[in-house]
């Protein structure tokens, strides 16, 4: 049952990549790879159930992909008609450094490069949406095209039920991550690739991308609280003696932000492909937050003055995104509204005059 199962997706998938059986025909696109022969990608199995790739893996195991020849294989229409050529890599499988057989990558973890691709892909795979129940099955897929990788997911709804998601980087079109599954009454199979390491460029962070931009991280912080310390008054020891207890909450309150943006920032990192954007925004609250509580903490008249003109520019922020809400409902405009109060409860509290006269 279960090697019965296992095939019918694929063959579904690969009515995409049909062969060509006939010489090449003339003026269609032909689609490259971003990878030569002699490429290598290795994945980590991250989950795995009930799954065999020659033979069977476990969470944990290493599972290679040489490439060792490139071929060229049709995508077609649901009529049959070619719609473009694309290359497909034929890769030597290594489980745990053991050579397992070879196979032809026809719709994972290898595909073509560049945006192109996937435009044209889209409109294949919204032909099929209309016409897959024609064949008894429901055929639902999803392409998001971002500026550094391509979110591609299929799934086959009919008399086995399954699909695939995966991650592709899109200057190369190598999957980052891979995830298939099939699911028959009682019955079924999944699993979860993770890639770990490629000879092809761009695709992996380098490690020195990685701790040295912790390394970075860590010298700012550690300039903009020498700075702030500078810059407190001397008699800082007395002001302790004296803090308010607002202000201790809104030190505490900063503090932990700061910490909770490097903590994700961290996990961001530790990804093998992370989102260079995400990563900045949250560096930049990290060490902004870190260095506002200590210079609150030690009474700066810096740290006030930035903490409130900061405050002020989440408050414009939180009604503009109020403002560009099409669903006024209370579930989406929560946030906002915790958001603009507590930021305006801080800007109030620092202009207190008692507590104006603690950072003096």
């Amino acid at each position: 049952m279960k090697k019965h199962v296992v095939l019918i997706l694929p063959l579904l998938i690969a009515v995409f990549f049909v062969p060509s059986m006939t010489a090449t025909c003339m003026g269609l696109s032909t689609y490259e790879l971003g990878v030569e022969e002699g490429d290598w990608v290795e994945y980590n199995v991250a989950e795995v159930e009930n799954w065999d790739f020659f033979t069977e893996i476990h969470s944990g195991d290493r599972l290679r992909f040489e490439v060792i020849e490139i071929n060229v294989q049709e995508i077609m229409y649901p009529n049959t008609t070619v719609a473009f050529e694309v290359e497909v890599p034929v890769c030597d499988v290594l489980l745990n450094g053991e050579y397992q057989g070879n196979v032809t990558l026809r719709e994972m973890l290898v595909l073509p490069k560049g945006e192109d691709y996937w435009r044209a892909l889209e409109k294949i795979e919204e032909n099929w949406k209309i016409e897959a129940p024609k064949y008894g099955i429901t055929c639902e897929s999803d392409i998001a095209i971002g500026k550094d990788t391509v979110l591609f997911s299929e799934r086959m709804v009919g008399s086995v039920n399954g699909g695939f998601k995966q991650t592709v980087h899109k200057d190369s079109g190598v999957a980052v991550e891979f995830e298939r599954y099939l699911d028959a009454g009682e019955n079924s199979w999944e699993y979860r690739l993770v890639i770990d390491d490629t000879t092809v460029s761009g695709v992996v962070a380098p490690w020195y991308v990685t701790y040295w931009y912790l390394i970075v991280l860590l010298a700012v912080v550690v300039i903009i609280i020498a700075l702030l310390r500078y810059r407190s008054r001397s008699h800082t020891m007395v002001q302790v003696k004296e803090r308010p207890m607002g202000i201790v909450l809104l030190v505490s309150l900063e503090f932990l932000s700061g910490m909770l943006a490097l903590v994700m920032n961290c996990y961001l990192l530790g990804l093998t492909y992370f989102p260079s954007n995400a990563v900045s925004y949250f560096t930049l609250i990290g060490i902004t937050n870190l260095g506002l509580s200590y210079g609150l903490w030690i009474g700066s008249k810096s740290a006030r003055l930035i903490t409130i003109i900061l405050s002020l520019v989440w408050v414009f922020y939180w009604v503009y995104d109020i403002l560009s809400i099409t669903d006024m409902s209370l579930s989406y405009l929560l946030a906002p509204i915790i958001n603009i109060a507590l930021n305006l409860v801080i800007v109030y509290y620092l202009t207190r005059p008692h507590i104006k006269e603690y950072f003096r």
